[in-house]
């Protein structure tokens, strides 16, 4: 057919009995041979996702063994029977028995008819607060009803914003007032949920109000009116990219506007697993105004222009659009969004796949002079060598980068060692050497054992047996300056990073092993300068989060949950209990919300404990029931703020559930899936973007938009996991990160055996996925670790000596003096505040001690 059915991926030979989809490359590339050699006996079909489909190509499959007509039923023809007459007078209007006539006429007891007005039962009906607060809030209903209709009488759209504001306050703050909501609204609401579940789709979905606000759209003026109206529930590519006319919004309808929203994503769902792709666009778009997930949905349907319009006008997404425009053939406008975002790279893809190679290259040269302004001239060398085939202008871009010593020297410094050596400039890569070798003079062991190793490893095929023996005298001769130059301190990750990566003689090797057997003179204990311990609160502590902000710390114990102040010095009383305990805490970062998971009676409960600015103290908002005592739950310890509303992550091993403000408004979003059990969310990196780890992985997340569904970007399996040491009163490890850009993060904590971690994830480079590690253990176990910088770490043993320690290699090194906390109580939590120059260590026993940090 001219135009592919919904789900029908289009093939395109490759070579052999090899396929892939028309508009897709296999990578890494297979030479003819190989790919005839691999579909010599079986045919294979290679699809996104890792998914390959077998054949057998000498088995043809007629379509009459896979395709069958459908018979067609034709019974015997009968005209339709004749109509009664209409009668010509009306004559009597009966009104039909009500129930209870019936029943009276047959000897029964006839029920109460229920009444129109009738009340609901009250264990049916929502709470009513305080006489006091019902009148007040009851009054102020009625003043913003009232404002509202004076509001549409006038054509007066901030007095009627301003009358729907009052009203949904008074409806928050006493939910009993939704009675006086007019109850057609609620039948009218209520009916179309019922017929959505009992299957009645079509009819449901001619009069489906939208669940969901717009959010960049004014409050509508508030409706008395029960009328839905009549939609076309069509596909309309015009109804995606519009918002719809003002309407009218209901008050109260409860938890009936998520029950329709559930629906409607539970029919958007059936239909995009049915292929009926324009079906899933309309319910994504216009009644859950969604229009990424529509987008979404028209891309798996193969309608990849109207998916693109939507990403391009609706979404504002014109990476995505423009690939989405690339692959409905439409070249020039994918050319157009490339080109206004200046991403030459993918315009220049698009030009060397339509067969424009010269336009092709000058974007790539484009697209590597842009990373090489912005300081990554790794990425803009490779680029020019990879796509742009242009040799000397990536040796420029990897040149610049080895002359400004930054973070992708070696990098760069190996990338032109490369290059020169497979050009054969001996002059240049002896000069090279020299540079090198003034570069990486002592200290920097780590960066003289990468490049020489790797020169010596990539000389050996190259370059002149003379200038092979004198690169290695030159290694020698620096490696050995590293060792004579840290006397006292030579260990075994000195050597590793020196002679671990080369292919070293025997003999070199076991001289530079005894050198590292020197014992090194153990550092000793500073003399107690800290001040005297400060009592937050009563109990064992149970959990402990800084404000990423303020740096002020929350501490629960077992018996009270407060916030410390270090620079001001106030306590202040955050929650208090007296059965149960705490599980969990979570605040935001200016620490003016904390989120509390308590549990008693049974049942695990969310608590939202919001700052008054007028009084300095903290009030209950809202609670939320999020599992049973037995379960395991989990909060983040920072909370995120998107839009100005802090949203907190509740994790179980069931699901996740994010709930938004103070009164823990459950977020309508679909939640991120976790491969492994327990998973924990670590770090929100921003409005798009999350980290967690699992039993199996950890991994980084995107949400585009702040909404939909989690993305993995990259994933890593840890040889570690954060834990809980025997001794520490903590309910859920402690685990303190830096993510100090975007896609890299930094922990550091102890495992359960009480043995430190530290690791380093990168997920900016999704194909090369980088990650460091490091460990260490200690005869006293360490109970506690917090980052002090991207590299150093502060870290407490059994024994109540707080180590400074440096990240080398994979290991630790001590880059001061240990200190002594000299009071009785053990440290179970380090928080570092860098804005103060301190670590704080707090004790099991509820109170702190402020260390200076050396």
């Amino acid at each position: 057919p001219a135009a592919a059915p919904p789900g029908v991926v289009k093939l395109r030979r490759l070579s052999g009995d090899l396929y892939l989809p028309a508009d897709a490359d296999l990578r890494p590339a297979l030479l003819p041979d190989e790919m005839v050699g691999l579909t010599r006996d079986t045919g294979l079909v290679f699809l996104p996702g890792g998914l390959v489909l077998a054949f057998d190509p000498r088995t043809p499959l007629p379509p009459a063994a896979w395709l069958a007509p459908a018979r067609v039923r034709r019974r015997e023809w009968t005209p339709f029977p004749s109509p009664p007459p209409l009668a010509d007078r009306l004559t009597l209007i009966e009104r039909p028995a009500p129930p209870s006539a019936i029943l009276e006429a047959l000897g029964g007891d006839a029920p109460p008819e229920p009444s129109a007005d009738a009340a609901p039962a009250e264990e049916d009906r929502p709470p009513a607060g305080s006489p006091a607060r019902r009148l007040a809030e009851g009054a102020r209903l009625g003043a913003g009803r009232f404002l509202a209709w004076l509001g549409r009488v006038f054509k007066n759209p901030g007095l009627a914003k301003r009358g729907g504001d009052l009203a949904r306050k008074a409806l928050e703050r006493v939910p009993r007032l939704t009675d006086k909501v007019p109850r057609p609204q609620a039948a009218a609401q209520r009916e179309q949920l019922r017929q959505l579940q009992a299957g009645d789709t079509e009819k449901a979905v001619r009069r489906a109000p939208v669940a969901v606000p717009d959010p960049d759209a004014p409050p509508p003026p508030v409706s008395a009116g029960a009328d839905l109206g009549t939609r076309d529930p069509r596909y309309s590519l015009r109804d995606l990219l519009g918002r719809g006319g003002p309407g009218a919004a209901w008050l109260g309808g409860g938890d009936v506007w998520t029950a329709l929203a559930n629906e409607y994503r539970r029919l958007a769902r059936e239909a995009a697993a049915r292929g009926d792709a324009r079906r899933a666009a309309y319910l994504y778009g216009v009644l859950l105004r969604d229009p990424r997930s529509a987008a979404n949905a028209l891309l798996a349907g193969g309608l990849d222009r109207d998916a693109a319009v939507v990403l391009r006008d609706r979404v504002k997404d014109l990476p995505a659009a423009a690939a989405a425009f690339a692959r409905a053939g439409d070249f020039d406008e994918a050319l157009r969004l490339y080109e206004s975002l200046q991403d030459y790279e993918a315009a220049g893809d698009l030009l060397r796949k339509i067969g424009d190679e010269p336009a092709a290259v000058d974007r790539f040269e484009r697209a590597a002079n842009r990373l090489a302004d912005r300081g990554q001239y790794v990425a803009a060398g490779d680029l020019a060598r990879g796509k742009a085939a242009r040799p000397e202008l990536a040796a420029d871009f990897y040149r610049r980068g080895w002359s400004r010593d930054g973070a992708e020297a070696i990098a760069c410094g190996q990338r032109l060692l490369k290059h020169q050596l497979i050009a054969g400039a001996w002059a240049d890569t002896r000069t090279l050497f020299d540079e090198a070798e003034t570069a990486f003079a002592p200290p920097r062991t780590a960066e003289a054992g990468q490049f020489f190793n790797y020169a010596l490893n990539a000389g050996r095929a190259f370059l002149p047996p003379d200038d092979q023996d004198d690169l290695a005298d030159r290694a020698r001769r620096l490696f050995a300056a590293h060792l004579r130059g840290r006397p006292g301190h030579v260990g075994q990750a000195t050597v590793s990073q020196l002679f671990g990566l080369g292919e070293w003689a025997a003999p070199v090797v076991r001289d530079a092993a005894a050198a590292a057997r020197v014992t090194p003179r153990p550092l000793a204990l500073e003399a107690a300068t800290h001040p005297p311990p400060i009592r937050l609160a009563s109990g064992d502590v149970r959990a402990v989060v800084v404000a990423r902000e303020t740096f002020d710390i929350v501490v629960a114990t077992s018996e009270a949950v407060v916030r410390w102040r270090p620079d001001s010095g106030r306590v202040e009383p955050v929650f208090s209990y007296r059965t149960g305990n705490v599980r969990g805490l979570s605040a935001d970062p200016k620490g003016e919300t904390v989120f509390v998971l308590h549990a008693a009676d049974g049942l695990t409960t969310l608590h939202c404990h919001t700052l008054n600015t007028a009084t300095g103290s903290f009030a209950c908002m809202g609670q939320a029931v999020v599992g049973l005592v037995e379960e395991w739950v989990y909060v983040p310890p920072s909370a995120a703020v998107l839009g100005g509303v802090p949203i907190v992550a509740v994790v179980t091993e069931t699901g996740q559930s994010l709930y938004g403000g103070p009164f823990l408004r459950p977020e309508p979003v679909e939640p991120f899936a976790a491969e492994g059990k327990s998973p924990h969310l670590l770090v929100w990196g921003g409005e798009n973007a999350a980290w967690d780890w699992d039993t199996l992985f950890a991994r980084c997340l995107n949400w585009p938009g702040g909404r939909g569904r989690f993305h993995t970007v990259a994933r890593w399996i840890p040889a570690w996991r954060p834990g809980v040491p025997d001794g520490v009163t903590l309910s859920a490890p402690a685990v303190d990160w830096l993510s100090a850009e975007e896609g890299l993060l930094k922990i550091v904590a102890p495992d359960v055996d009480g043995v430190l971690h530290w690791s380093s994830f990168d997920g900016r480079d999704t194909q090369e996925r980088p990650t460091r590690g490091a460990s260490r253990s200690h005869p006293d176990r360490f109970l506690a670790a917090c980052l002090v910088a991207p590299g150093k770490v502060a870290a407490a043993t059994g024994g109540n000596e707080v180590h400074w320690l440096r990240v080398v290699g994979s290991g630790f090194e001590p880059w001061a003096a240990p200190t002594k906390v000299n009071v009785p109580s053990r440290v179970v939590f380090l928080a570092s505040r860098p804005t103060a120059g301190e670590v704080v260590a707090v004790l099991a026993d509820g109170s702190a001690v402020r260390l200076t940090r050396p």
